[in-house]
Order: C-alpha cells, then structure tokens, then sequence
C-alpha cells in the first residue's frame, strides 16, 4: 500500500505538471489570437476614412507569423476550425490589397468595400475565437483543478487508513486479549 501511495504521489506530480504545461499552451494561444485581433483592427484603421489603404506589408508578416505558429500548436477542434475560417478570409484579404496596390481599376472601385467587409468578418471570426478560448480556458482550468484536488484528497485518505491499520495492529500485536 505505501508503494502505490508512492506511484500515486508520483502521478499526482506528473499530472500537475502536464496541467500546467497545457495551461501555458493555451495561454500562449490565447496570446496568438489577441495580437492577431490586434494587427486586424490596425489593418481596419488602416483603410482610413479618405478611401486610401495604407502599405501593410509588416503587419502582412507579422499576420502570417502568428498564424504559421499558431497552426503549429496543439488546438482544439473549435480553435482549428476558427483558424481554417480565418487563413480563408485573410487569403482573400491579401488577394484584394495585391490588387489593389497593382492599381487594377475594378479593385480601385469596388475593392475598398471588400476589403472592409473581410476585416468586419474577420474580426467576428476573431472575437468568436476569443470568447471560445475564454471558456475552454477556464473550464480546462476548473476540471484540472479539481482532478488534482482529488487525487490530493484521495492520497490523504489513503495516509490515514495506513496511519489508522498501523496503530490496530500494533495495539493487536503488542498487547494482546489474555485469554482466561
């Protein structure tokens, strides 16, 4: 019994290391999809009120940086369905700013409107991706924190009954009944 309270006390470790391991990745996520949301709004900003877009080849790399290493995570199925949508609507959005920038009449005109209407969605599809991070988060949290409160319980359930059936055999073995 004491070894498998050993190998429990053990796992436990290892089960609390894995938690925040897997915590910091999700953090770590969570962090890629903010400054994602960032660099979109800028790109927003960027198309200004006047009808000019501003060059954006930086936050262009930056963009596709973090979605190169965001891709290369471990996510959920919810969060890799978010970043499927969002590398779907950026490849338009790039389509568009090429066009753009090469001064093709069609682009000129009706282009602006697409482009706005792409970061609008966009940033829908980011602001859905939040929220979901949000609540995986913390329900990945709460269900790791009670399995390792659990674990910790149980282990000191099994100390004490050691500690009990110690002190009944002892008191057996030391001071037996004087059979008459």
């Amino acid at each position: 019994v004491l070894v498998t309270t050993w190998l429990n006390q053990k796992h436990l470790g290892k089960l609390q290391d894995t938690t925040i391991t897997s915590y910091e990745n999700k953090l770590t996520n969570q962090h890629y999809v903010y400054e994602l949301t960032r660099l979109f709004s800028l790109k927003r900003l960027s198309l200004g009120v006047d009808g000019q877009l501003s060059d954006t080849d930086l936050a262009n790399e930056r963009i596709e940086e973090l979605i190169t290493l965001h891709g290369e995570s471990k996510l959920m199925l919810g969060e890799q369905l978010y970043l499927n949508k969002l590398i779907q609507d950026y490849s338009k959005l790039l389509k568009l700013e090429k066009s753009y920038f090469n001064g093709d009449a069609f682009i000129m005109e009706d282009g602006y409107d697409q482009m706005g209407a792409i970061l609008d969605q966009i940033m829908l599809n980011m602001d859905a991706w939040e929220n979901t991070l949000v609540m995986n988060g913390s329900r990945f949290f709460e269900t790791s924190e009670k399995s390792i409160y659990l674990n910790k319980l149980l282990l000191n359930m099994e100390i004490t009954f050691l500690i009990v059936l110690g002190i009944i055999l002892q008191i057996i073995f030391f001071y037996p009944k004087k059979v008459a």
